[in-house]
């Protein structure tokens, strides 16, 4: 077995080299981990236990229908990193998924996020100032929150919990 003990921070890509053996290594007190979807089965094999993972960052250069339950799986497995994250980004596929996760995790204080049912894009091209989405999740989330639609990347919205 290699044990690579004083790697903190990794980022993963799935590898088409089958070649590679992949079941001996292992990263014992990795913190900080990137994954770019998919995964491979060897994934599993190097990261089995996220135990001292305190970062979890998902990214993705195209979707694939593969993404949900990876993403799940992944989650599951890393359940603590839900009690103790400060600060998310993530793309949810609609609107409730913000609601779930103002409430649901503890110690969240910043979320970045991207909305599938969002429609601010569409609602540049006509001439209302209105934006939907922020006045919804002001409307749900009252007092809890304070709410901004990204200056340099219009489709995120940052949410600040008081």
């Amino acid at each position: 077995h290699c044990f690579y003990n004083r790697v903190r921070q990794l980022k993963y890509t799935s590898s088409s080299d089958e070649n590679v053996d992949w079941g001996h290594v292992h990263f014992p007190n990795l913190q900080h981990l990137t994954v770019h979807l998919p995964i491979d089965d060897h994934f599993w094999t190097i990261f089995s236990d996220f135990h001292r993972l305190t970062s979890l960052c998902v990214a993705w250069y195209s979707y694939n229908e593969l993404f949900p339950g990876q993403m799940q799986s992944l989650l599951d497995r890393a359940t603590h990193l839900g009690l103790h994250c400060e600060v998310l980004r993530i793309a949810v596929k609609n609107r409730t998924c913000v609601l779930d996760l103002v409430h649901r995790m503890a110690n969240l204080r910043h979320l970045i996020v991207q909305c599938g049912d969002d429609k601010f894009a569409e609602q540049q091209s006509t001439t209302t100032t209105q934006d939907e989405l922020i006045e919804w999740l002001e409307d749900q989330l009252t007092s809890l929150c304070t709410l901004t639609r990204s200056t340099h990347f219009r489709e995120e919205i940052h949410v600040w919990i008081r």
